[in-house]
Formats: C-alpha cells, structure tokens, sequence
C-alpha cells in the first residue's frame, strides 16, 4: 500500500511538474506565429486587390477620396485606431446591391429599372 501511494505521489507531482515547465514555455515565438499570422492577413489580400486592379476600375478622383479619408480619419482618431495600417480603395463597379435599398423590390425588379434609365 505504501509503494501504491508513493508511485500515485510521485505521478502526480511528475504530471503537474511537467504541466508548470510546458506552460512557461513561449510556444508562440518558438513557432513564429506572428510571421505566420502576417503572411496569412497579407497573402490573402494582395491577391484580391491584384483582382480588383485588373478587372475593376481604381477611382483615383481627389474629390472623392478626400470626403472618405476625412471621415476615415476621423473614425480612426475616435477609436483610437492607427490610421496608417488602414487604407481606402474606391472600386468602380457595374454591380448593385438592392438587398438593403429597398425590400419591397426585388432584385430582378431593380436591374430592370436600371437598364430602363
């Protein structure tokens, strides 16, 4: 019985011996997952802005961008956000969304008005 409960001492204090070290341990720079977490956010969003440039038009327009970084600048100074991690791409599209404008026309309804004007 003696040899049972010091076997069970010892494994416990082994276990949580073992669980103390493992948790000081800074796993996150051993396996450099902020460099991995960058190139996750950036990968994905060089390529859907190669898209847009190819197949959408870039507004460049001064009197439009400037209105938008007024008010982008202001949002990020009120939420205490770094304004120069953010950045602004008008896109010029074809495409509409009637989905919120207005619910009782439908989506079909809608083009239609659209090729008549």
């Amino acid at each position: 019985m003696k040899i049972l409960l010091f076997q069970a001492i010892i494994s416990i204090s082994l276990f949580f011996g073992i669980w103390g070290l493992l948790t000081n341990v800074n796993w996150i720079s051993i396996f450099q997952m902020e460099r991995i977490q960058e190139n996750t956010e950036e990968k994905p969003g060089e390529l859907y802005w190669k898209l847009f440039n190819e197949y959408e038009g870039v507004i460049k327009n001064i009197e439009v961008l400037a209105p938008l970084d007024s008010i982008l600048s202001k949002i990020c100074t009120s939420n205490n956000i770094d304004r120069t991690q953010i950045k602004v791409h008008i896109i010029e599209s074809d495409e509409i969304s009637t989905k919120n404008q207005n619910p009782g026309i439908s989506e079909k309804d809608a083009m239609e008005n659209q090729e008549l004007n």
